[in-house]
């Protein structure tokens, strides 16, 4: 594959605050990125730096193996799309989709053809007139959406483009983004807090910590094989089991692990059952909550240090637990990955 963006050692300061710290990474043409995070840990600082919006105070930006580091916004055939969206007030639908269209001195009849496209695409139809105002939160979304899209950049950046939204509207919107990825291929790059929207949508994710990479990955990889614990707990829930509390419950069996080098593990709570396994620990149900599709149970196992959590779908074949009910849990050798801090 051609690698349509590198970083190489990307670094930007704030006065004494080092908000980019050393940032290097690649992302394929036509593949969705995410750069996720908690707030401040640099990935909104760092798109930013990639759309020309700020400066790093040193390292190189490529786009197509040529530096743009110099170069300004409208050299850099970005599409951008914000958390509060930005759209022209004043404007129709249909003129806010046109905006970078007529700025580029296209023909009419190349700009209604291609609205008419994004206007489809977005599922916009019918909308063509209306003022920003008269749109519910998701459609102005889409609006801005079609803007960036609608020039053909050759990178699309999205800064929490979700955050502003209720639960149903960001499902909804999270499957259009996957719909024109699949449709589009456009290189993109997506920023958020949320790693169930990263999960969805990323093929790669880069998670952020204190201005550095901690650890970037295909978004399986980053959930079922996490660097440390700090991914292990950001992305996804887990137990993080200490390794000389597994020593005390399973005695020689312990030695075949391969954990000798590590202080903990991770243990994702999916993966635990009530049946089958290489371990078994058993333990008394300390706690009991139902969600509807899946239910969590927390066990209290006396040799560990902190109580396992096991999450399991809510189906009629699986007992109903109350808290006191012994139980034993199981779980396959290999479910259990090594942590560093």
């Amino acid at each position: 594959m051609h690698t349509a963006i590198e970083l190489k050692n990307i670094n930007k300061h704030f006065g004494d605050y080092h908000a980019v710290n050393d940032v290097s990474f690649q992302i394929e043409e036509g593949s969705f990125f995410s750069l996720l995070g908690p707030s401040g840990c640099g990935k909104t600082t760092l798109l930013r730096m990639i759309a020309g919006l700020e400066s790093p105070d040193s390292g190189d930006i490529l786009f197509d193996d040529t530096s743009i580091i110099n170069a300004p916004i409208e050299k850099r055939n970005i599409g951008m799309v914000f958390q509060n969206y930005a759209l022209f007030p004043h404007m129709s639908v249909y003129n806010n989709i046109a905006y970078g269209l007529k700025i580029k001195k296209q023909d009419p009849d190349t700009i209604s053809e291609t609205i008419s496209y994004h206007l489809k695409l977005m599922n916009l139809l019918g909308l063509e007139n209306r003022l920003p105002h008269e749109l519910s939160g998701g459609q102005q979304q889409r609006v801005a959406l079609a803007r960036a899209l609608v020039t053909k950049p050759f990178l699309l950046l999205l800064d929490e483009p979700l955050s502003n939204l209720d639960v149903k509207l960001r499902e909804e919107i999270r499957e259009e983004l996957l719909r024109i990825k699949l449709e589009t291929k456009i290189t993109t790059i997506y920023v958020t807090h949320d790693q169930s929207e990263a999960l969805y949508l990323a093929d790669q994710i880069a998670v952020m910590k204190l201005g550095v990479v901690q650890q970037l990955d295909a978004s399986k990889e980053i959930y079922h094989r996490p660097s440390s614990e700090y991914i292990a707990n950001f992305v996804g829930e887990t137990n993080l089991i200490k390794v000389k509390d597994l020593t005390n419950i399973l005695g020689e069996k312990f030695n075949q692990l391969n954990l000798q080098n590590t202080e903990t593990c991770s243990l994702r709570p999916e993966l635990i059952n009530f049946s089958s396994g290489d371990i078994s620990i058993k333990g008394t149900v300390a706690e009991y909550r139902f969600y509807g599709m899946i239910s969590s149970i927390m066990v209290q196992v006396p040799q560990l240090s902190s109580m396992i959590k096991v999450i399991y779908f809510s189906d009629e074949s699986n007992k109903q637990h109350s808290i006191g009910d012994e139980i034993t849990v199981h779980f396959r050798a290999d479910t259990l990955i090594p942590m560093v801090k």
